[in-house]
């Protein structure tokens, strides 16, 4: 359907822009299913405390998972030392106490500054 903006006529598209007001919907749902996957990673290297002659064979089987699973949690550069870092925390002994996942987590979303849907409304929209 065409419509006036600025004296000119155009054609609507369907494409819709997010505002400054929706762009937390989905991304903060992301955000928060993340961080729980984040917390459930650590609580499960840190159970290795409860077995206590089994306890760090199991972190040299979890450390390549726990790895990944960062990696796959927090992706890109910041994603991948967060997953070196949690390898070697789940490899050395008596560290597991440390939230590798989750200290990652934290500074890909809260220190990263901005999200990406303000930048695009501010790029897109002025």
């Amino acid at each position: 359907r065409p419509y006036a903006k600025f004296g000119t006529w155009r054609t609507q598209s369907r494409q819709t822009f997010p505002t400054n007001r929706n762009c937390g919907g989905n991304s903060n749902r992301r955000k928060r299913a993340a961080l729980a996957f984040a917390i459930g990673v650590d609580l499960i290297g840190m159970d290795s405390y409860l077995l206590p002659f089994f306890g760090e064979g199991f972190d040299v089987i979890w450390a390549p998972i726990a790895m990944f699973a960062n990696f796959a949690t927090n992706g890109g550069i910041i994603g991948f030392g967060g997953g070196l870092a949690t390898l070697a925390e789940e490899l050395a002994p008596f560290t597991d106490v440390i939230p590798s996942v989750t200290l990652t987590w934290i500074v890909r979303s809260v220190l990263s500054g901005e999200s990406a849907c303000r930048k695009f409304v501010k790029k897109k929209l002025g």
